[in-house]
């Protein structure tokens, strides 16, 4: 997300979610720490004031300088540079994978929502 949020001047929520092939909820959870980090600065739009604009502080330019590529950008240039047919055929053997591994009826979750979900569980138990 910092690499996408740098290659504009600012973006949007969803602008953010759609270049980065991110549903707008996961996108919302990863930016609202990258503003608590200072990696990322918040601002109401002065476009249209219900929208919020991001943009990169520099303290998130100079961690992107020092970070590698991300591999889902690899990943996406590969399946980018793939023809019609080899795509449906990683998404055949892709489907295949995920029925022989059990998992066709489990929506799988985000490293960030097992974190939550494990920190309610302690809050719960001190509770």
């Amino acid at each position: 997300m910092l690499k996408t949020l740098s290659l504009s001047q600012s973006l949007s929520l969803n602008d953010l979610a759609a270049r980065t092939r991110t549903h707008q909820s996961t996108v919302s959870v990863v930016v609202k720490r990258l503003v608590e980090s200072g990696l990322v600065r918040r601002a109401i739009s002065e476009v249209d004031a219900r929208s919020v604009d991001l943009t990169l502080t520099p303290r998130g330019g100079a961690l992107l300088r020092k970070a590698p590529d991300a591999a889902q950008e690899h990943l996406i240039e590969g399946i980018e540079r793939l023809s019609g047919l080899q795509r449906k055929a990683l998404a055949a053997s892709l489907h295949g994978l995920v029925r022989a591994m059990g998992l066709r009826d489990e929506t799988p979750a985000m490293f960030f929502e097992e974190e939550a979900a494990s920190k309610r569980k302690v809050r719960r138990a001190r509770d």
